[in-house]
């Protein structure tokens, strides 16, 4: 399985505390797991409907900058 994703995201950072936030979404190809979790996005299987076509991932970190 594999996806062609865009991704939009935004980084914030205060003196040396780091907070980074992003989502993405796209194309998914090949035969999917019965999870719909890749290592790294997930297969649109919500509000009662699957596409196995949709792949989706976010991420939300925070650390310390050194």
């Amino acid at each position: 399985m594999g996806a062609l994703l865009g991704t939009v995201g935004y980084q914030y950072v205060y003196k040396r505390f780091l907070a980074d936030a992003w989502v993405g979404g796209g194309y998914a190809f090949g035969t999917p797991a019965e999870t719909y979790y890749h290592h790294g996005f997930e297969l649109w299987h919500w509000f009662n409907m699957v596409n196995t076509n949709l792949a989706m991932s976010f991420s939300i970190r925070m650390g310390i900058c050194f």
